[in-house]
């Protein structure tokens, strides 16, 4: 069954001649980062042509693979007091475990080689460490579905965008809403994975799993440069002034710079406690942004042993941000990120979006 796509848009940049989607479907289920619900989001291989689009699903259609607990009400700690946390989520196991402990070893100069080396390195002391990367290429391919007829598809794409919003990015169709989704979709673009069905069932789709930003291998096609730039030194002195520059052609398919090891970790972070508690005031961030968030408390972190990268994480994850956003310019079954060299400088969500905007207009007009 071909792909219905509700809006006729001008794409900026075609379908490519090669097109990729994924070997195997992932399912992440967690609390939405605004509403506090839970959520479940399955990513599936997706047909040639089809590009990343999002589906609404019915309850039940993909929850039976996760137990689901009633949403809470959470309490942000004050300013000044060291936040506390059992084993979170997907960190606990084994293989997240190792793959930070990767990180770490390419920020310090410890470790040089990919992740798949590094793994054989600890073989000898954690043989179960062996058989962790290569457990998806034992398992058989799945094959895209047509979906069921009617359905209704809401194409990542920038005709959907919503601007005007501070804090995250929105896709709009209709009466249905995607919070959060330029996380997901930077991974599934700097990736390589060009169409993907996106099921999402509960919640808002809010903050599509950053997890997601870790299942995937594929070689990267952004062929450019992104440099990103922050000046929190009053705001949060421990962020202070940050630059990261990101260049797509230095990576190489498991290097220091792969998408994976150099932008997937970085979290989201806010400036301070006061901020945070502000925007629960208006409702958003009720599923607890210290969990998965850090949160700059003067001139350290209310969490510092949440963080991953000590001298650039904000501006990491400001670039992860940016290239979702740039993701949308994407006709369905070609890449989206533009080749040159993009730099930002404090830009904003809703700075973000227009830009993006006014850049497929540009396009369009010097197509035709």
């Amino acid at each position: 069954m071909p792909a219905t796509h509700p809006r006729a848009p001008a794409f900026a940049v075609q379908p490519a001649d090669y097109q990729q989607t994924l070997r195997r479907s992932f399912a992440v289920g967690g609390i939405g980062l605004h509403t506090g619900e839970y959520a479940l989001v399955r990513v599936l291989p997706a047909f040639a042509g089809d590009g990343r689009y999002f589906v609404r699903c019915l309850p039940g259609t993909n929850s039976h693979h996760w137990e689901l607990e009633q949403p809470r009400t959470h309490k942000l700690p004050e300013s000044g007091t060291p936040a506390t946390h059992g084993a979170a989520g997907g960190e606990a196991d084994l293989n997240s475990k190792l793959f930070f402990e990767y990180i770490q070893g390419q920020e310090d100069g410890s470790f040089a080689g990919s992740f798949a080396a590094y793994l054989q390195q600890r073989a000898s002391l954690l043989p179960d460490t062996l058989f962790i990367d290569a457990e998806t290429d034992l398992l058989p391919e799945e094959q895209p579905i047509c979906g069921h007829p009617g359905e209704d598809r809401m194409q990542a794409h920038v005709s959907n965008l919503q601007p005007g919003h501070e804090w995250c990015t929105v896709l709009a169709q209709g009466d249905e809403a995607i919070w959060g989704a330029e996380h997901l979709l930077a991974a599934l673009e700097c990736c390589g994975v060009d169409n993907a069905r996106i099921e999402i069932e509960g919640g808002q789709g809010e903050s599509l799993a950053m997890y997601a930003l870790e299942q995937q291998w594929h070689p990267h096609r952004f062929g450019g440069c992104a440099d990103f730039g922050i000046d929190c030194t009053v705001s949060a002195p421990v962020i202070g002034r940050q630059w990261f520059t990101w260049n797509s052609e230095d990576v190489g398919s498991h290097g220091k710079g792969h998408f994976r090891v150099a932008l997937a970790p970085a979290r989201t972070w806010y400036t301070s406690v006061q901020s945070v508690q502000s925007l629960m005031a208006e409702g958003l961030l009720q599923g607890g942004p210290d969990y998965a968030s850090l949160i700059g408390d003067g001139n350290d972190w209310l969490d510092s042993s949440m963080v991953r990268f000590p001298s650039d994480e904000a501006a990491r994850h400001a670039v992860v941000d940016l290239l979702g956003d740039l993701s949308l310019l994407a006709s369905p079954g070609g890449r989206g990120l533009p080749a040159g060299h993009i730099v930002a400088f404090q830009p904003t969500h809703r700075l973000q979006a227009e830009f993006v905007q006014t850049l497929q207009m540009a396009l369009v007009d010097k197509k035709s």
